[in-house]
């Protein structure tokens, strides 16, 4: 099994202009979500709503133009039809989109109906007394099993009764999702005569409220009154397993106590509730009383504190009139009637909280900061301060706004005759003058209905966020009119635009004042059958939570309205349908689509063309793949109003295409303003010169940025338990990747569409180096597209392989590294690549651990993630296999076959091996015997990790201390120590393999000729230190490379490295080269070398110097003459030294002293030892032999011959020596010869001396 390092042994990042690129991109995604679609800054209804009153509305000119639409209608079954008769029943009906679901009582019985399905619906009829209210409730936490994960509270006027909810997948019918099932749980209390017509629920902590009242015996009906319904899993000492209890009279005993208590400290106002609501969010309820003011309660920091009243309002309609007295007759006291109030979550209201509406269509706005002092509501108002308690409870609520309804908008004559029909938005369009601006033809069918007026709303759906309003209004028993009220979407647009100019133009002004745009809506009226008794909005949380305004391209909201004749599906227009249906419509829009481009800017509409253009998956709906439970009813309808299709045709494509290339512009250098991205001196651009990009570019930039947007800014993984898990759902994953991946594909495909190209229009009026800097954004743009898809693909994989088992296996760092990695992070940055590869290597060692082939895994990886996780990576798992093949192959050849293979797969993956990968693969390929696969996958890997040959240079300046190289070196040397101890493994005489030694000697020969064909010169002077350390002189010497001259020649100089050095040259016939070298051997006194060593290199060197080619002709080799001629004075001195050295030795101690003090000068210290010691250490010259011990020791025939050598011809000084050594033979020694027995023997010992006896024949 090979190892696995968590380690790499050098920088393995990506290329350089990879990560310039993605970062370049990155920027320009960042500013575009920053800056175009102000995520940091979501728009706030504190912000818009200035001053005292508003009544601004814009009135599309047809349904094109229209926020929301009807796109069908789902009829009831005959069956449930025939019961729903309200003349004989008590008959109620609402809508649960939490189990899709429509519900139905008929007096005792309960319907619940899957729209999903049409006809598909059950019944439950348990319940003995006639439903009066009804509700769907999340269970307390930890009360029931997994499965319940809904409550039905029922209420009769005996009981109150919950009822469990458990949703399945749906196997059995495809048109369903999910399958219900009730079970009775129970939990039942008794109403004691309370008549309840409201029930309502805290999701977080599953409470149960209720709106009832009792009859008296007296036949009158005490008020509404608040009550609770607290339920348990089991009884106890003092509290009842469930519990009705009555708020607005204190709880259950408290009314003593709160007849004591001060008006501020009691918890409910009793008696007379006609409405109430729930704020999530903030764990408020609001209570609307009969006499016309509004209650605020508080369930406590953690809701699960009693209701205490915290604030009121009274007196609304004068306050309202004070106000807005342009309101007039919708205000008159006598028939003002609130017929819905409404919650405003913090991300849409800040702290406006409540919104009320009135039964004439106006809206109340309600503010939960601390009041200011006057009348009116502005930006500045909000003086709720958040320094000390980060959620405070709201202790204020006082009308801040009032909205009136919309209203018609008839154009004038003048309008008329200058063909013109202007509305407060901006929309201007061309009308029929003949026709008195009517629509006729194909254009009728386009027609919005008028609005009501006076209106009289009888249901009122508010969505927050999103701040769509959808009102019912009833025209006759048969028919209502929808009121529908969304944001403009292009006058926000065009507000955070000028705020985001204003705001980088003056970032302190920007701090100081918030947006400041007034509140701008559309409103248009639908048409429906039947009445409408239930409105709401089913579009998933994980959708909302997304949502903004300027959100240009997302998924469809969708509203169920619920009617005796069945179910109406509207679903919201975003400006990219009104740009396709205009599109499609064409010729014949084209003022329209003016009209559209002026609205939403140029930007923006090239980015809506581009979604279109690139198709139908990325720009509708597809909640249904993010969460299976998800049912959407927006199925194609053929009798949609204006043709209105799920699919563009390519009819609507090719104009979007038509759009996006002729009307982009180009782009251009300006010195301020616009959407500009700056750029200092490239392309021959200027400093402080900007460029503002064309549509063209800008569409890319801002679709892009939609696409990721749901998962950007996301940390790829989030900690469920102690578990870590991925923090996006696979179905947001696997959206948001084939978003990406259609834009690629059509990118890619359209290359000469997208491309930023000066044409003959342009040219000589923009610098082609702007197209440059251009094409090349759009360039690095693809590559950051490509990396997103394959990055997100990647994390598909992981997820399919078990994220939780791959993460337990990798090492901690990457579990801790992904926890605190935004998809942005992984995506670009190298840290997410590391922990790419890491999780990689865990995958394929999982795979392996298992027996199963990596060949499908790989493929994988190279398919779906090639250049996110590197085919690199692939190959070497690829190659891990392959020698593990060879490992098990029980055939020689098949053996080396899948070893050179896995060689091959090693060296092309080597960028991303390990040090530890390394020698496992050596240790394996030495034991299959393969010592050529270690060589050259060594020194591959040493030419990879170590490019620029850091780790030579070290080496070569004496490897100081302190110096970043080390590391490098130290990794490459490693990688020469695989090299070194495979040869070992293979040397004959240690080996324990079963080769023979013929076999082993051959194996061992071809791996060190194939190593020393290498060019690593570092590796060669490793490999001769390890030769010189196993004393292997011979097999270094015969390394014939062009490294080991330099070797040698490198420091440290050792004498074992001069010494082959020599021989070298005299191998390759450079003797001038060797002789030089051996004479500085022989005169190198730092050498410890004794007489006999230096006369033979002396000697040798005169012989390869006399071996020098044409030494004959001195002129040419003058040099190596006078070398020569050096060389051998010092061999004919070094030989005198030889014989004073043997003088000295035949001395006897006595003689040896008795010459010694016969010289006075002579130093004391000067032993026969010390002489000794000198004479064999190093070379004397001859001055040196004379003065320091032939002269005083008195060594006569040395004399003579330091005579001869010096050419010294003083006939009487020669003739005084001679004289003196007859003397010495006359005198004789202690038991020896003398007279003239002692002086012949002298000269006839003297006379065998050539040297001598010429010196003696001179004075004859």
């Amino acid at each position: 099994m090979m190892r696995r390092s968590t380690t790499h042994p050098t920088n393995l990042s990506s290329d350089s202009q990879l990560f310039k690129q993605l970062e370049s991109a990155t920027q320009i995604l960042d500013d575009r979500l920053n800056e175009n679609l102000k995520l940091n800054q979501p728009i706030q209804l504190e912000s818009t709503l200035q001053g005292h009153s508003s009544s601004d509305y814009s009135l599309p000119p047809n349904l094109i133009w229209a926020p929301l639409i009807k796109r069908r209608t789902i009829h009831l079954p005959d069956v449930l039809f025939d019961q729903y008769d309200i003349q004989q029943h008590r008959c109620l009906m609402g809508i649960f989109p939490e189990i899709q679901r429509a519900w139905f009582t008929v007096d005792n019985r309960l319907f619940l109906w899957d729209y999903t399905d049409g006809n598909d619906f059950a019944s439950f009829e348990q319940l003995e007394e006639i439903i009066s209210a009804i509700t769907i409730a999340k269970p307390k936490p930890g009360l029931f099993v997994a499965d319940i994960q809904h409550l039905l509270v029922i209420s009769t006027p005996l009981t109150v009764t919950i009822v469990g909810l458990a949703l399945k997948p749906n196997s059995s019918s495809p048109a369903s999702n999910v399958e219900l099932s009730l079970y009775m749980t129970g939990l039942e209390v008794p109403t004691d005569g309370i008549v309840f017509t409201s029930i309502f629920s805290h999701n977080s902590t599953g409470r149960i409220f209720l709106i009832g009242s009792t009859d008296s015996q007296a036949g009158q009906t005490v008020g509404n009154e608040l009550f609770e319904f607290e339920y348990r899993s089991e009884e106890g000492w003092f509290k009842k397993r469930c519990l009705l209890v009555n708020h607005s009279r204190g709880g259950a005993g408290a009314g003593a106590l709160n007849s004591l208590l001060p008006s501020w400290l009691k918890s409910v106002t009793q008696g007379n509730i006609l409405m109430m609501n729930i704020d999530q969010e903030r764990h408020l309820i609001y209570i609307l009383l009969k006499s016309g003011s509004i209650t605020m309660l508080s369930l406590g920091r953690n809701a699960l504190d009693p209701p205490t009243e915290v604030a009121s309002v009274s007196n609304i309609v004068r306050e309202a009139l004070a106000m807005c007295p342009a309101a007039g007759p919708l205000l008159d006291p006598r028939t003002f009637e609130i017929s819905g109030m409404h919650i405003i979550n913090k991300q849409e209201g800040g702290q406006v909280g409540l919104v009320a509406v009135t039964s004439q269509g106006i809206r109340m706005y309600f503010s939960l900061a601390k009041r200011p002092y006057g009348y009116g509501y502005s930006a500045n108002s909000s003086t709720l301060s958040l320094t000390n308690d980060q959620d405070p409870i709201p202790r204020s609520l006082w009308l801040c706004h009032i909205r009136l309804p919309p209203r018609n908008s008839i154009p004038n004559n003048n309008q008329l005759k200058e063909h013109n029909i202007n509305l407060s938005s901006g929309f201007q369009l061309m009308g029929d003058p003949q026709n008195g601006g009517k629509p006729d033809g194909e254009d009728a069918e386009l027609e919005i209905p008028p609005i009501p007026n006076p209106l009289n709303l009888s249901y009122t759906h508010y969505t927050s966020p999103g701040g769509f309003w959808v009102s019912s209004h009833s025209v006759d028993s048969e028919h209502n009119v929808l009121l529908a009220v969304a944001p403009d979407v292009a006058h926000l647009l065009s507000a955070t635009s000028s705020t985001a100019i204003q705001t980088s133009s003056s970032s302190l002004s920007a701090l100081q004042q918030p947006f400041q745009s007034p509140i701008s809506e559309i409103a248009c009226p639908i048409k429906i059958e039947g009445h409408a008794w239930a409105i709401t909005h089913t579009t998933q949380q994980s959708d909302l939570d997304n949502y903004h305004p300027i959100q240009l391209v997302g998924p469809r909201q969708e509203w169920l309205v619920l009617s005796n004749m069945g179910i109406t599906v509207l679903s919201s227009q975003r400006p990219v349908d009104i740009l396709a249906e205009l599109l499609n419509n064409m010729p014949g829009k084209e003022q329209e689509l003016s009209l559209f481009w002026d609205r939403f800017g140029r930007d923006q509409t090239c980015a809506m063309s581009l979604s279109i253009a690139v198709g139908e998956s990325v720009t509708y709906n597809n909640s249904a793949e993010s969460n299976p439970k998800y049912h959407s009813l927006l199925q194609p309808s053929s009798g949609a109003p204006g043709g209105y299709h799920h699919r563009w045709g390519p009819e609507t494509i090719q104009q979007a295409k038509k759009l996006l290339v002729e009307s982009s512009g180009r782009p251009e250098i300006s010195l301020s303003g616009g959407n500009s991205q700056s750029y200092s001196n490239s392309f021959g651009l200027g400093d402080g010169k900007k460029i503002c990009f064309s549509g063209k570019h800008e569409g890319i930039a801002l679709y892009m940025a939609w696409l990721v947007r749901p998962i950007w800014k996301k940390k790829v993984l989030v900690l469920s338990g102690i578990i870590p898990t991925s923090s996006i759902s696979e179905g947001l994953l696997t959206k948001v990747q084939k978003d990406l991946e259609a834009l690629r594909h059509f990118i890619d495909n359209e290359v000469v569409l997208l491309s930023s190209i000066p044409d003959v229009r342009t040219a000589g009026r923009t610098d082609p180096a702007v197209y440059n800097l251009e094409q090349a954004s759009i360039v690095g743009l693809r590559v950051l597209l490509t990396q997103a898809v394959e990055a997100l693909s990647f994390v598909h994989l992981l997820i399919d392989y078990k994220l939780s088992d791959l993460l337990s296996a990798s090492p901690r760092e990457v579990s801790e590294i992904l926890l605190n990695l935004t998809y942005r992070e992984f995506i670009t940055g190298q840290q997410g690549r590391d922990c790419a590869r890491e999780l990689v290597k865990t995958l394929i060692n999982q795979q392996i651990n298992q027996s199963f082939s990596v060949d499908a895994i790989s493929e994988t990886l190279q398919q779906r993630c090639g250049t996110f996780c590197t085919s690199d990576d692939v190959l070497l798992y690829k190659a891990i296999e392959a020698l593990n093949t060879a490992k098990e192959s029980s055939n020689s050849q098949e053996k080396r076959k899948w070893a050179r293979e896995a060689l091959r797969l090693f060296q092309k993956g080597s960028k991303h091996m390990s040090l530890e990968v390394l020698q496992d693969a050596c240790n394996q390929f030495t034991d299959a015997g393969f010592l050529d696969g270690v060589v050259e996958l060594s020194l591959s890997c040493v030419r990879v990790w170590d490019p620029t040959r850091q780790a030579l240079s070290y080496w070569k300046e004496g490897q100081p201390k302190s110096d970043s190289r080390s590391k490098v070196y130290e990794l490459i040397d490693q990688c020469y120590s695989s090299i070194k101890n495979a040869l070992v493994t293979f040397d004959p005489g240690s080996s324990s393999s079963g080769l023979t030694s013929a076999e082993l000697s051959a194996v061992l020969d071809h791996a060190v000729q194939l190593a020393l064909t290498s060019d690593d010169e570092l590796f060669h002077y490793r490999y001769y230190d390890w030769l010189l350390e196993q004393d292997k002189t011979m097999p270094l010497l015969e390394a014939r490379t062009p490294f080991l001259e330099a070797f040698l020649q490198a420091p440290p100089i050792t004498l074992s490295k001069a010494d082959l050095l020599w021989q070298y040259y005299t191998r390759n016939s450079a003797f001038f080269e060797a002789a030089r070298i051996l004479a500085n051997l022989a005169s190198d006194d730092g050498l410890n070398l004794q007489l006999p060593r230096r006369i033979e290199y002396l000697s040798l060197a005169v012989s390869n110097a006399k071996s020098t080619p044409n030494l004959t002709t001195k002129s040419e080799n003058g040099e190596v003459f006078s070398f020569l001629t050096d060389i051998e004075e010092k061999l004919e001195v070094a030989q005198v030294q030889v014989e004073v050295l043997q003088n000295v030795l035949d001395l006897s101690d006595d003689q040896f002293h008795l010459n010694h003090h016969h010289n006075e000068e002579q130093d004391a210290s000067q032993t026969k030892e010390v002489i000794l010691q000198v004479l064999q250490a190093r070379l004397l010259t001859i001055s040196e032999i004379y003065r320091d011990i032939v002269e005083p020791l008195g060594l006569l025939e040395c004399t003579l011959l330091i005579f001869h050598v010096s050419d010294h011809r003083d006939l009487n000084l020669i003739q005084t020596v001679w004289l003196a050594i007859i003397e010495q033979a006359h005198e004789g020694r202690p038991g020896g010869l003398s007279g003239v027995e002692g002086v012949a023997n002298k000269v006839s010992q003297l006379g065998r001396n050539s040297i001598l006896l010429t010196s003696l024949l001179i004075l004859l």
